[in-house]
């Protein structure tokens, strides 16, 4: 895997935190960005979505079920959804414990 580096800039007009505050709330940003929606669009194929008519409740739908995958405790949120695909009690038995 080829690693690369990427400079990001980042402007606003407040004084008061502090660069260490700073690289938290980036590297929170980020953390969103790579858990939740890389695998949403990884994992569901969100972004290949050819839904026009209410795209906003199919992406609820991927939503749900992430959320029940990763509360589950599955790290590999593909490989779930290909398992319950194949054995619906799968799903029966993530969705029985909440």
């Amino acid at each position: 895997m080829k690693q690369t580096i990427e400079v990001v800039y980042w402007a606003s007009s407040a004084a008061s935190p502090t660069p260490e505050r700073w690289s938290e709330w980036i590297r929170g940003h980020w953390r969103i960005e790579n858990g939740s929606h890389y695998v949403r669009d990884v994992a569901f194929a969100e972004d290949a979505s050819r839904i026009r008519k209410n795209p906003d409740i199919v992406a609820r739908l991927r939503s749900f079920a992430y959320n029940l995958l990763r509360g589950d405790g599955c790290h590999n949120i593909k490989n779930a959804r290909w398992r319950v695909a194949l054995d619906i009690r799968a799903a029966f038995e993530i969705a029985r414990c909440y």
